[in-house]
């Protein structure tokens, strides 16, 4: 079975709502992709398998919403990269490096040969964070020094930490570009993994199942202390 991996935004919505992505065919399931405040934007990185007819479904529990999508990549079986995940390591870290990242600019950003991840990895995961964005904006990431996409990986708003993850193909100096459209905003870039042939580990997909809903099972427990 094939699976897509997708970057989910909502926004523009009429309510406080969530939206499903499942493979078309199958039922609906209970779990949710991307949640969105009334007249606010989200955005997530969705893996889900493909349906029947190369589809995929989407649905807004209630209300309405603009939704767009962006493609990232597929699994396959035998073909593509595999998966090794590493101790997720801190990148770059606008606050305390270079400064806030401005409306038109970009960063060539470091990302293989450096922090555990190998000089000839293919694309990297990573874990996206924007902080302190002086007005609403997208960010985007890409293989440096390739033409910049006209999708998006990260939505950021004032006075909010929005996150995201995203997969960046990596470039043939191990580096990829940074870029924001509008205002300013720092950004916090953590590497959690990387695609390459020699991963690791290969995707299994399943429909999505819920496995935890502290809303009916109880808050999450602080853990014990030691003795």
């Amino acid at each position: 079975m094939a699976v897509a991996v997708l970057n989910v935004t909502v926004t523009g919505a009429t309510e406080d709502t969530h939206l499903s992505v499942w493979p078309s065919g199958q039922p609906r399931p209970v779990t949710s992709n991307v949640n969105i405040k009334a007249g606010g934007t989200s955005s997530n990185t969705v893996t889900v398998p493909i349906g029947a007819y190369g589809t995929v479904s989407a649905q807004l529990n209630s209300g309405r919403a603009a939704l767009i999508v962006d493609f990232v990549g597929y699994y396959q079986p035998n073909v593509g990269q595999r998966f090794s995940p590493v101790t997720p390591t801190r990148v770059v870290d606008t606050r305390t490096t270079g400064g806030a990242l401005g409306g038109g600019q970009t960063r060539t950003v470091k990302v293989a040969g450096v922090n555990g991840i190998p000089a000839d990895a293919t694309a990297v995961a990573l874990n996206l964070t924007g902080t302190g964005a002086t007005e609403q904006a997208h960010v985007i990431a890409y293989p440096d020094p390739a033409k910049r996409p006209t999708t998006s990986n990260l939505n950021v708003e004032p006075g909010k930490d929005k996150s995201n993850q995203a997969i960046v193909p990596v470039g043939p100096n191990g580096t990829i570009t940074l870029f924001t459209n509008s205002g300013s905003t720092h950004l916090v870039v953590d590497a959690v993994g990387y695609y390459g042939k020699d991963g690791n580990a290969l995707f299994t997909p399943v429909v999505p199942k819920r496995l935890a809903d502290t809303r009916t099972t109880g808050k999450v427990a602080p853990a014990p202390r030691p003795r």
